[in-house]
């Protein structure tokens, strides 16, 4: 017992030196394959794009990333603290908090709000596509060094509140063009607001859809037929209970009985903003070929949990729709600024 706690106070002090020389003032520089990049003190905290939190038992982004090493390295070897996570119980709410730093910014950032003096160290992998509302956070940010396949920006999270009222300004423009749709049924456009049974819980309007995980519940009319060969975005809002997000994800592209395309992911593979303590899912996807039927469920083969879901909408990527909730876009729920751009008071 004695020398296992030599050891370990011997490894502690030592790499304790390491850290403190690395980010105390007056420190060498943050190296990479021995090229000198930037001050280690000069930033509070590393982020990395495309982002991963790999340890929530709700969430779980892809684990594959070849960002997710070398960001791991950067941090250890100079001292500066990960927002990203490879743990195994990482808290709901902390989660979501960080969750909520790459997504769509929807209403003001109350957690980015609370970190505004901080300065950051955005990583970025260039061999990534990355979601048009990370691309922003970078057209916000510094370039200071770019080396193998990584970029590295400085970012302030003062920069949130402009992000969210681009996406604000955005959104007033672009509704006065939105196509109108209550719930109704066409080969592009299928809407389901579940307020013709009210709930008691739901994320918008008098009633949302509660499900069980073990059932197999259509997001879509069963063999739906889309009608035009072009991209579209299935959307909709999932209540973050404990194991919701880990709900999965199938989806079928058939034509004559066949499997044309098939693949199996969890919503939370999909989640892209946060609010209110639901989820916004959004998945992607395009016909590969020409008067093909669809099928896209819900379904984990476990115990029968009970989820919540509202708000579904399917739509042509093209195509903006808005629903009789005036702060509704696209499956967006944006809290409006006024005109000379002052945030309106929250009731």
């Amino acid at each position: 017992m004695i020398i296992a706690l030599v050891i370990l106070y011997s490894e502690s002090f030592y790499y304790s030196k390491h850290i403190s020389a690395l980010t105390s003032e007056g420190s060498s520089a943050m190296v990479h394959n021995d090229s000198p990049l930037f001050r280690a003190n000069e930033f509070d905290a590393l982020l990395p794009l495309p982002y991963y939190h790999i340890g929530s038992e709700n969430f779980r982004t892809e684990t594959n990333l070849p960002i997710i090493p070398f960001s791991m390295a950067l941090s250890q070897q100079n001292g500066i603290p990960l927002i990203s996570v490879q743990l195994s119980r990482t808290s709901l709410s902390q989660t979501i908090a960080n969750l909520t730093l790459v997504q769509e910014q929807l209403h003001p950032n109350l957690h980015a709000a609370s970190l505004k003096d901080e300065h950051w160290l955005l990583v970025v992998d260039n061999r990534t596509e990355l979601p048009d509302h990370q691309k922003r956070m970078i057209a916000h940010a510094e370039k200071i060094k770019v080396f193998d396949h990584f970029e590295c920006y400085a970012f302030s999270p003062k920069s949130y509140k402009d992000l969210y009222t681009e996406n604000v300004i955005n959104w007033q423009l672009r509704k006065k063009l939105a196509l109108v749709v209550s719930d109704t049924l066409s080969p592009s456009i299928v809407y389901y607001s579940f307020d013709e049974k009210p709930s008691i819980v739901q994320f918008k309007g008098r009633g949302a859809k509660q499900i069980k995980r073990n059932d197999w519940t259509h997001m879509i009319p069963k063999n739906h037929a889309l009608g035009k060969k072009e991209k579209h975005e299935l959307s909709f809002w999932i209540r973050l209970d404990q194991n919701a997000v880990n709900t999965q994800l199938w989806f079928w592209e058939k034509k004559n009985d066949e499997d044309v395309v098939f693949n199996v992911s969890e919503v939370g593979d999909h989640i892209t903003a946060t609010s209110e303590g639901w989820g916004l899912f959004s998945f992607e996807f395009q016909p590969e070929e020409n008067e093909s039927v669809f099928e896209i469920l819900l379904h984990r083969e476990d115990a029968p949990l009970k989820i919540w879901v509202d708000e579904v909408l399917l739509r042509p990527l093209s195509l903006d729709i808005k629903t009789a909730d005036a702060t509704n876009l696209n499956n967006r729920y944006y809290k409006p600024i006024n005109d000379l751009g002052v945030l309106k008071a929250e009731k």
